[in-house]
């Protein structure tokens, strides 16, 4: 093994050459097994995001005809909108909906919103509004801080009470002393409504450009489609229930609207595209420790080339073969271990780079999740490097073996 060490210094230009190739490919392997770790453990986070788990059913037909101009709702056949085959759902539908559909946990509606509050120094704060009925708070697993969420009256009355996200009552510049107060807001249409607080909503962990961290406030019909809901939606508390959830829900609606609806989910797209992302980023590991490994070798061919003299010199004082190839094979193993090192340190800055780009580019907008670099990609690196290092160190090393004797020590 020393004699490995001091053919690193007799040859520096070649060894350094062989570690930079090793450690490039290990830097990748490295970067990739991490981000890959990461990547899955983001999918497994949004998973039991509510997007992820939710189906929506909604006409073929859907205008979504909420134009709202100075105030005034425009019914949707004063801009030419045709609704001859639009179905229009309602309530009813949701609960016979959930009762066809026997893997669906909960069903509910939600509209997005808003309420504007002028403050006293004369701004105006504009709050995002989920307009929900009862199983929204279950399905979105919404917790308060402080407070409580609607009863089941509040609901059944559509009674103006709110519950406000930790975002909302830092813009409103409250805390959590206005619980069981009023709030005086203004709707779409521009009047005044007192709102009761009910409870301040606990921060989600995790908002995947979602409506989670949204305020709530009890499901009413909004001021658009005639008030009609724009789509029913459903959700299920496991991930893996997903795609057949949402065939019962197509069969109920096939028998009952025939093509007239449609019944979709996010689950199935997000997973495509992580395994094209896993697929890609593979491809290019692949492709960088590819073109590493055959650096190796024909570096290490290089090497045996030029030391053809002195391995006929070594056979000539009696080395044998296997001794050649062991004094070749453990040069690669140094040149392995170094490159290794320096690989799983430079892909651990690589991952470093990668993973704050992302942060601070998605973060806020995806909730991105910032990972911790896992050893398990460190000791993928490293293995990668050994392996390497001694796959394509063996066949300079046999080839150094079989030299003849005569022709090593004319260096041919």
């Amino acid at each position: 093994m020393w004699q490995a060490f001091r053919q690193f210094k007799s040859y520096p230009l070649q060894s350094v050459l062989i570690v930079l190739a090793i450690a490039l490919g290990v830097a990748v392997v490295t970067m990739v097994a991490a981000s890959l770790q990461a990547s899955n453990a983001q999918s497994v986070e949004q998973q039991e995001q509510l997007w992820s788990r939710e189906m929506r059913l909604q006409s073929k037909k859907n205008d979504w005809a909420a134009f709202y101009q100075g105030g005034r709702p425009i019914p949707v056949r004063e801009v030419g909108l045709a609704t001859d085959e639009k179905v229009v759902l309602s309530l009813d539908d949701l609960a016979s909906a959930k009762e066809a559909a026997p893997l669906v946990d909960y069903a509910y509606l939600n509209e997005w919103s808003s309420l504007s509050k002028t403050l006293e120094d004369g701004s105006t704060v504009d709050l995002s509004i989920n307009s929900a009925t009862a199983d929204y708070a279950g399905a979105a697993r919404l917790k308060v801080i402080k407070g409580g969420l609607p009863s089941e009256a509040d609901y059944a009355e559509q009674r103006k009470v709110i519950v406000l996200s930790q975002r909302d009552l830092e813009q409103l510049g409250l805390d959590e002393s206005i619980v069981g107060q009023t709030l005086e807001f203004m709707g779409f249409d521009g009047s005044p409504t007192e709102y009761t607080v009910l409870g301040i909503l606990e921060e989600p962990e995790q908002d995947f450009g979602g409506q989670e961290g949204n305020s709530l406030v009890p499901y009413s019909p909004p001021p658009w489609d005639g008030g009609e809901p724009r789509e029913l939606l459903f959700a299920v508390e496991n991930p893996d229930d997903v795609d057949a959830a949402r065939d019962q829900l197509a069969t109920f609606a096939s028998r009952t609207w025939g093509e007239r609806v449609s019944v979709s989910s996010n689950q199935w797209n997000d997973e495509g595209q992580l395994r094209l992302m896993n697929l890609v980023i593979a491809a290019f590991a692949s492709t960088a420790l590819a073109a590493a490994a055959l650096n190796i070798m024909n570096l290490m061919l290089a090497r045996v080339l030029k030391r053809s003299h002195d391995i006929g010199i070594q056979r000539s004082l009696g080395a044998t073969a296997n001794t050649i190839v062991w004094r070749f094979l453990s040069e690669a193993l140094v040149l392995g271990v170094l490159g290794g090192l320096l690989g799983v340190v430079a892909g651990y800055g690589l991952y470093r780079i990668y993973n704050n780009y992302q942060q601070t580019y998605y973060g806020e907008a995806f909730g991105f999740v910032p990972t911790t670099f896992s050893p398990l990609a460190a000791l993928i690196g490293f293995a990668v490097a050994l392996a390497v290092s001694l796959i394509f160190g063996l066949y300079p090393a046999v080839r150094a073996s079989k030299l003849r004797i005569i022709e090593a020590l004319r260096g041919v």
